[in-house]
């Protein structure tokens, strides 16, 4: 289960620095400024998570900044990138409620891995 554990945050984390790199990237934010925070949806998603799914961030927000995943060990959510049409209607987000981001995840993947 530790194995496990390493290998799952070990490969998000790289995934998501990828990710955050690309979302990030000025023809990407351009085209899609707004960015969708998705959990599994499974009876594994942890109810920290879960207060994440389906909110809207704007791009490069600090907000943005902090929910980027993986935001906890294991952590299998991901942001799907959304354009201003799709997020018509949609409430955009720039809280970040207290206690959804484990102490060691709280930031940018990219931040992580450079560190």
């Amino acid at each position: 289960a530790y194995l496990e554990c390493v290998f799952r945050t070990n490969v998000q984390s790289a995934y998501g620095a990828g990710k955050y790199r690309a979302v990030t990237s000025e023809a990407a934010a351009e085209a899609f400024p707004f960015v969708e925070y998705l959990t599994v949806d499974d009876a594994r998603v942890r109810d920290s998570h879960k207060a994440l799914h389906g909110k809207i961030f704007r791009v490069g927000s600090p907000a943005m900044k902090r929910v980027s995943p993986p935001c906890g060990y294991n952590c299998r959510c991901t942001l799907v990138q959304r354009t201003a049409e799709e997020v018509a209607g949609r409430e955009i987000t720039d809280d970040v409620p207290p206690g959804v981001i484990d102490p060691d995840f709280d930031g940018p993947p990219v931040a992580r891995l450079d560190a």
